[in-house]
C-alpha cells in the first residue's frame, strides 16, 4: 500500500481516486487500489531488476528502430502438422 501511494504521489495523482474498500469475510472493512496495466506495470518495475532492464532494453530497441512497434510486425504464420506421417504430427 505504501508503494502505490508512494508512486501516486510521485505523478501528481490523488490515491483516492484508485481507492476502494470492501468489507472481508471477518466483516473489516479492506482497502485496496484498482491500478490500470501502465500503473501496475510501473508498480511491479520497480521491484524487479530484469523487468525494469527488459523495459530500457524494448524502448531503445523501438527508439533506435532496431525493433518494429508490435502492431506494425508481420503477423506469424500458422502452419499444420506434416499429417503424412502421423507419429510425428501428434508431436506437434
Amino acid at each position: 500500500m505504501r508503494d502505490v501511494r508512494k508512486m501516486l504521489k510521485e505523478f501528481d495523482e490523488q490515491s483516492a481516486q484508485f481507492c476502494a474498500d470492501r468489507i472481508d469475510a471477518c466483516g473489516r472493512k479492506q482497502t485496496y487500489f484498482l491500478l490500470d496495466h501502465d500503473l501496475t506495470m510501473t508498480l511491479v518495475s520497480g521491484y524487479s531488476v530484469k523487468l525494469l532492464h527488459a523495459a530500457i532494453v524494448r524502448l531503445r530497441t523501438l527508439n533506435t528502430g532496431e525493433a518494429k512497434h508490435w502492431h506494425l510486425q508481420e503477423p506469424k504464420a500458422l502452419a499444420l502438422p506434416d499429417f503424412t506421417n502421423p507419429a510425428e504430427a501428434a508431436r506437434t
